[in-house]
């Protein structure tokens, strides 16, 4: 485990943005134990939560998650398609110095 602090493409407003979002929690419980395409995130939502979700949403979240740093995504060569993983399984934030810190220990 490597912890890193002050992540160059990681700031405290984005990935507060980012998390602020109950639609955007629920994505990141779907991506816990497996990597979903975007597809997939989609019909799991539905499934899981019950929810009527347009998919443009559910696809505006996966991207604010992952421009904010929080997911990730690579190409599945098996399927062909894109998936998304969480990036990292612990974000620590200093309120006083309103840093981030990650234990980079990614989970794919």
């Amino acid at each position: 485990m490597i912890v890193m602090e002050n992540i160059p493409n990681l700031n405290l407003e984005t990935v507060a943005k980012a998390l602020s979002s109950d639609t955007r929690l629920k994505i990141l419980k779907l991506l816990v134990d497996k990597n979903l395409s975007s597809i997939e995130v989609y019909k799991e939502y539905k499934q899981r939560f019950h929810e009527d979700k347009h998919r443009e949403t559910i696809y505006r979240g996966l991207e604010l998650l992952l421009d904010a740093g929080v997911l990730d995504k690579r190409y599945n060569k098996t399927n062909k398609n894109v998936v998304y993983y969480i990036k990292n399984k612990e974000l620590t934030i200093d309120l006083v110095t309103q840093k981030l810190k990650i234990e980079e220990d990614t989970i794919h």
